[in-house]
């Protein structure tokens, strides 16, 4: 049987912050190609860096009635210098269309793992009983429950 294919990358737990390291196999994630937040029409909420979580749920809550289609997305960012920099990032999507404040954006790979609206979002912590945004290693427990 062949290896899988798999990303190595670091995350801070939203509950506690702590830090943590983890893979995830690749083929769970899909290439995507972000354009500057600057560059959308997106009303954005103060974008706080290195907040990704706070920064896009921010943005949601801002945009919540002038543009409920607005999404959370969830997945990888890769420093294209150094490869073996992977992080679990987020960023808007509207439409078929990507959005990011990340200072990093030039220089970075993005892998989408899932998109949800504001409305999923809630569901899943009212649901699971969390006060915090769930990250992928939520998302993936809660995908082998269902």
């Amino acid at each position: 049987m062949a290896a899988t294919a798999c990303f190595t990358y670091q995350f801070c737990d939203n509950a506690s912050g702590v830090p943590y390291e983890t893979k995830i196999p690749m083929m769970l994630m899909e290439d995507v190609h972000p354009s500057s937040l600057g560059d959308s029409d997106i009303d954005a909420a103060e974008q706080i860096p290195l907040h990704c979580f706070d920064n896009v749920i921010n943005t949601l809550i801002k945009n919540k009635d002038s543009d409920p289609t607005l999404r959370f997305c969830i997945g990888l960012q890769q420093d294209t210098v150094k490869e073996e920099k992977v992080v679990e990032h987020c960023w808007l999507q509207k439409g078929d269309a990507y959005y990011d404040s990340s200072s990093e954006l030039n220089n970075s790979r993005y892998f989408l793992f899932c998109s949800l609206s504001l409305a999923e979002i809630f569901e899943i912590m009212h649901c699971i009983d969390i006060d915090h945004v769930p990250n992928i290693t939520t998302l993936r427990e809660l995908r082998h429950l269902i």
